[in-house]
């Protein structure tokens, strides 16, 4: 499915049940996938917007071609 993530880690993840990758600490529309680059997203707007420049700027001294959206 997504980047490698089987259908039913993200039904667990959807649900939040015993098997939730996050125990279920997220909204189910926040799903992450930390093997596949896959990281949740947080839900307040504009707050991000800092931690994305560190990550596009990180990426970028790594000379990684990773995009990062905030």
């Amino acid at each position: 499915m997504m980047r490698g993530l089987s259908l039913t880690s993200a039904i667990d993840q959807l649900v939040g049940n015993g098997q939730d990758r996050c125990k279920g600490r997220q909204m189910p529309c926040h799903s992450t996938f930390k093997e596949g680059h896959f990281y949740g997203m947080s839900s307040v707007i504009g707050t991000q917007i800092s931690h994305a420049v560190g990550a596009a700027m990180a990426a970028r001294i790594r000379d990684d071609d990773t995009v990062v959206l905030g």
